[in-house]
């Protein structure tokens, strides 16, 4: 599925040293899978959220992400003669990540919305709003991002570079789910996932969601990881060992999740785990 892109060795150094250049160099990696869909990054974002809270605060209506029976009925119009600059445009994040994770924490705010709940309310009722997918490194938003582009070519649709794990390295705070409480736990695929800003606490899965990777990835996404991560020989073996003991056993069938896809993991491409 094409060559393992060469990695120069300074850059590697600086890779082991320093996860945002180890996440940037594994996103890179990837990226070419969705090839169009523009991208945002975690700073952005933040920036765009601040500027629609602070629409909302003055002018509910303008700030709204709803639509339809969703939207309150509109007070009456302004008397002044001269119409008021445009609103920039109100801004829905949606993660596409499986639920496990999400109870982990999420981004922030009543902007965030789950996949299914997206799809739910019908991605044509967000015509004029930035739509931005999220995911953990960036490769499963950005393929929902692209098909939500191929889908609905009206939607403003944007990949979250580097996804939470960039958030996280921006110093950006995160939510529990349950009751919205701030926290600094942030779900990651294993110890080789751990790209994670300082001082966030790193969660893996003790039954991990890698063994549900996709098979997709390509080699040169696979050499690039391994390249970034350092390889580990040893936890690899002990991987291979528990993936082949687990074959072993029966199990009951899986119904697959409609929409959802992993990120490309640690344990498929030979990552530390």
């Amino acid at each position: 599925m094409g060559r393992e892109p060469p990695v120069n060795k300074d850059a590697k150094a600086a890779a082991a040293a320093d996860p945002a250049a180890k996440l940037e160099e594994l996103y890179r990696g990837f990226a070419h899978r969705f090839e169009g869909v523009p991208e945002v990054t975690a700073q952005e974002v933040y920036a765009w959220i601040t500027s629609s809270q602070q629409v909302a605060a003055t002018d509910p209506q303008q700030g709204s992400i709803l639509s339809g029976s969703e939207q309150q009925q509109a007070g009456p119009l302004s008397s002044s003669s001269s119409p008021p600059p445009p609103p920039p445009p109100a801004v829905v994040l949606v993660d596409v990540r499986s639920h496990a994770e999400q109870q982990v924490s999420v981004l922030p705010g009543s902007t965030t919305l789950t996949q299914k709940q997206f799809e739910a309310r019908g991605p044509e009722t967000f015509h004029g709003v930035r739509v931005v997918c999220y995911c953990t490194a960036g490769y499963r938003s950005g393929m929902y991002a692209a098909k939500l582009r191929r889908c609905h070519s009206h939607l403003q649709v944007y990949n979250m570079r580097g996804s939470i794990l960039a958030w996280t390295q921006a110093g950006l705070p995160l939510a529990d789910p349950r009751d919205g409480s701030h926290t600094k736990r942030v779900h990651v695929f294993s110890e080789g996932w751990a790209l994670q800003g300082d001082g966030y606490e790193p969660v893996v899965f003790r039954r991990p969601l890698v063994s549900l990777a996709l098979d997709s990835v390509g080699a040169a996404a696979q050499g690039l990881l391994r390249a970034v991560t350092g390889g580990g020989g040893r936890h690899r073996h002990a991987a291979a060992a528990g993936a082949q003991a687990q074959a072993q056993q029966p199990q009951q069938p899986q119904q697959p999740q409609q929409g959802h896809q992993q990120e490309p993991s640690g344990k498929q491409l030979g990552v530390d785990s």
